[in-house]
């Protein structure tokens, strides 16, 4: 005799990687990510001036998704991401990062972002960039500091006033 009705084996996503919704943070961006976990765009971010995501904490895994992180800002303010002072065991990957500063001759147009992912000290390690599009950033597109224990992988920066990748 047959114990019973077959039940459901398998575990589903978020029972075995808790994520969370970006947008679920706040009403409209900045969102600050503040606790360790891990954390996934729902769709496009558009901000008008200062930083569309920070991240405040260790361990972060910010998954964009395919979505587009841009800015309207004019001038050109903020960043897309912004890294706090001393982070380490981040990973933010697969999506985009668009800004308006175009380059005609040799002069740059500054708008939108200043800085595509920026940190505030060049203290932090382990931070992995991966799978990630920038382009029309008024500064840097990235700028983790010096550390050997950070990388940058399959990531292009096109129009960057200044660093392209740092």
């Amino acid at each position: 005799t047959p114990p019973g009705a077959p039940a459901p084996t398998m575990k589903s996503l978020d029972q075995i990687e808790p994520r969370i919704a970006v947008q679920s943070l706040a009403a409209a961006p900045p969102y600050t990510l503040s606790a360790p976990g891990s954390y996934y765009l729902t769709g496009n971010i558009i901000v008008a001036s200062g930083n569309a995501i920070s991240i405040t904490t260790h361990g972060i895994t910010l998954d964009l998704n395919g979505f587009t992180i841009s800015s309207t800002a004019n001038p050109a303010s903020g960043h897309a991401i912004q890294l706090g002072s001393g982070i380490h065991n981040v990973a933010i990957s697969n999506g985009h990062i668009r800004s308006g500063t175009t380059l005609s001759g040799s002069t740059f147009t500054p708008l939108g972002f200043s800085g595509g992912i920026g940190s505030v000290a060049s203290n932090n390690t382990s931070v992995d960039i991966h799978r990630l599009t920038i382009s029309g950033i008024a500064g840097s597109g990235i700028v983790l500091g010096i550390s050997l224990s950070n990388s940058v992988s399959h990531c292009t920066v096109d129009t960057a006033s200044s660093l392209g990748i740092y």
